[in-house]
């Protein structure tokens, strides 16, 4: 008798895990369903996202794909310049000319910064010959 009960709680305990891996089996499958479904609504608003006009094809493609030129050689510093009539004391309108200067008469970048450094230098040179002349003595201080 102690036989057949344990062999009884053997096949319940059995058919209990049988009955919660079905459930877990059912509840996966679910979740991939669900999965599938929304994975089809993301592709459905891809879809809806896709540009069809071709205005908005252009917008997308400047706006977003093309990369900004670093330099633009028509603003260089010192190539455009603007000229105004102050002669003409009729003139029609106030309107100023604009004037482009070719890119060989155009001051470089670099020619600027060392200049800017020279400057730099040689304001340094004069406050220190202006010392010397006063007669002043320099200390490490003063340099600083």
């Amino acid at each position: 008798m102690v036989k057949g009960l344990d062999y009884a709680l053997l096949q319940k305990i059995r058919a209990e895990q049988a009955r919660k891996e079905e459930e877990e089996m059912k509840m996966q499958e679910e979740l991939l369903d669900n999965k599938a479904k929304t994975d089809r609504k993301l592709e459905a608003k891809e879809d809806l996202m896709q540009l069809r006009h071709p205005m908005a094809k252009n917008l997308n493609r400047i706006l977003f794909e093309q990369e900004v030129p670093k330099n633009i050689d028509n603003f260089l510093e010192g190539r455009m310049a603007y000229v105004f009539e102050l002669e003409d004391e009729y003139a029609e309108s106030d309107i100023p000319t604009t004037l482009m200067r070719s890119k060989a008469d155009c001051p470089d970048a670099q020619d600027n910064l060392s200049k800017s450094q020279n400057d730099i230098v040689l304001n340094k040179l004069t406050q220190i010959l202006s010392y010397i002349r006063t007669g002043r003595l320099l200390t490490q201080k003063s340099y600083m």
